[in-house]
């Protein structure tokens, strides 16, 4: 925003508050914020000067303007250079030591019906609770939350902003810093849009609730949804070095869609996204358009924990390091049922593994595996457990094995390889049944073909710009399954995730405007760097 702008803006609000309200300046004309707000009418401006306040914060139901100087120029120093912090504890001297006698927890409260004509903008808060209930829909914007204390989980008495309501209502424009977010509710939708986590948590919690999380950086933070029937919207967000649990317990329902985000991990400090859950727990998983890069993508479950999974249209990355890979591994009676189609993994193997009664119905169609030093797709079960796998019209190529079998369990994998490239490979099927492939090339691992399979050179466009496109003189033109679905032009299926005339491009997640910086040259930002958006001195 430009300094004219900036200007024009704040001149604007300073007549419009002055020619129907009155502005009550801290520390000017009152020592505390809370003591103006006391005296404040509705329609007033509590105009707070840089410093830090030692107190707590509660509306008390008015519809007032509480604001640093921010609210005038949109100058976001001031949000830095004005904080409302817990008190200090107080000390002293027994016995000859030193001894705490008094800790203030000091909140920030909006919990009597406060509308969005109850403004909070501009402030660092510091070390406090921050309470959102009942009916109140406060228009609480443009804020640092931030705890001085820096550990790898939250502690509950660290810097907290808590929204529990009965009502719809937004986070929105806000920073976390080493900070939780916890929103609670029953048959209340909540909405977490353009924030910014930094080293901080956020909970969604409570019952038959809507939620939708979108426009978000998140930067080594957490996000953790375990609410009951309840369906979550996670969509064009950045994740850098941070992680994704979707839970439940019991008879748990949830829907979660995870949409055109981007994932990236640094060094030692991965990003994840985990399915879990105990019990009866049933999750029911869309998971499109996005780029995971080293990142780790698992479903778990135990019990009778029950998934529903696809997995369609994302790119997955890898520079080979042990940080990138999707896998299914369950427990117990766990179900996990996957429909893995059009995804590109790069680097990235794909596990099938499990213990116990667990029970997997997978199906793999369209997908490219490349590069990958580990392998493309390994079935490894393990004691009882039961993976059924139908691999169709997918690409494998240029891993350190194809399509490799290690279950140890005493139940043997279904495994149904059609309509599928498996070629230059350190060998192509490992522990791999003639019987379970058909219709299909492949160069290593089973002396004969038969069942409609080849020997040959697929002739991709171009294997090296990892082009697998197929050439017009391809053996693997209309040459698959007779009885598989015909491809788009009406011709019998071809051999391969991209059929002849059928053109792809590189895997790229829609992101949103507004996150045009959340690409892999963010993924490098530094912790100064960090420093300096959000603003901390």
């Amino acid at each position: 925003m430009s300094v004219f702008l900036k200007t024009v803006l704040g001149l604007l609000f300073i007549i419009i508050i002055t020619a129907r309200s009155s502005v009550l300046n801290v520390p000017e004309s009152y020592s505390t914020i809370q003591s103006a707000i006391d005296s404040a009418d509705d329609g007033d401006t509590v105009l707070v000067a840089a410093g830090e306040y030692y107190e707590g914060i509660d509306f008390y139901g008015k519809k007032i303007v509480v604001g640093s100087k921010f609210i005038l120029d949109q100058d976001t120093t001031w949000i830095s250079r004005t904080v409302i912090r817990d008190s200090l504890p107080e000390f002293d001297t027994i016995e000859g030591e030193l001894v705490q006698i008094l800790e203030l927890r000091n909140q920030v409260v909006f919990d009597s019906s406060e509308n969005d004509q109850s403004v909070m903008s501009g402030f660092t808060i510091l070390d406090e609770e921050i309470i959102i209930s009942g009916a109140s829909k406060p228009s609480f914007r443009s804020n640092c939350i931030e705890a001085t204390m820096i550990t790898d989980t939250i502690p509950n008495n660290a810097s907290r902003m808590m929204v529990i309501t009965d009502s719809s209502w937004t986070v929105s424009d806000l920073k976390f810093k080493n900070s939780y977010l916890q929103v609670y509710g029953s048959h209340s939708p909540a909405i977490i849009t353009d924030n910014f986590f930094y080293r901080s948590n956020v909970l969604f919690d409570g019952s038959a609730s809507q939620r939708t999380v979108k426009n978000n950086k998140f930067e080594y933070s957490s996000f953790s949804c375990m609410v009951a029937n309840d369906s979550a919207e996670i969509t064009k967000n950045s994740f850098l070095s941070s992680c994704i649990n979707c839970t439940g317990t019991r008879f748990d329902s949830q829907y979660i869609s995870i949409s055109d985000n981007m994932f990236t991990s640094k060094i030692n400090w991965r990003s994840e996204l985990i399915f879990g859950g105990t019990g009866n727990v049933f999750i029911h998983g869309d998971i499109t358009r996005n780029c995971f890069d080293r990142t780790t993508v698992s479903f778990r479950g135990t019990g009778r924990a029950n998934h529903q999974i696809c997995i369609d249209g994302n790119l997955f990355t890898n520079d080979n390091s042990k940080a990138g890979y999707l896998s299914f591994d369950g427990t117990g009676c766990c179900f996990i049922k996957a429909n893995i189609k059009n995804n590109r993994f790069i680097s990235v193997p794909v596990y099938f593994a499990g213990t116990g009664d667990y029970y997997s119905q997978v199906v793999l169609s369209h997908n490219i595996f490349t590069q990958s030093r580990n392998g493309g797709i390994i079935i490894q079960p393990i004691s009882s457990a039961l993976q059924e796998c139908t691999i169709t019209n997918n690409t494998i190529v240029g891993n350190g094995r194809g399509i490799d079998n290690r279950s140890t369990s005493r139940n043997p994998p279904q495994i149904s390889i059609v309509n599928s490239i498996i070629w230059n490979n350190g060998t192509d099927l490992v522990n791999i049944d003639q019987k379970e492939i058909s219709h299909s090339l492949y160069q290593t691992g089973l002396e004969t073909t038969g069942n409609g399979n080849i020997r040959a050179d697929p002739q991709f466009v171009n294997i090296k710009e990892l082009d697998f496109n197929l050439n017009p003189q391809s053996p693997c033109i209309n040459s698959g399954d007779s009885t598989s679905l015909p491809d788009l032009d009406s011709s019998r299926a071809d051999i391969g995730a991209v059929p002849f005339e059928t053109k792809i491009d590189n895997v790229e997640p829609a992101m949103s405007d507004s996150l045009d910086n959340a690409t892999m040259q963010d993924a490098e930002i530094e912790d100064q760097e960090v420093e300096e958006i959000l603003n901390v001195e």
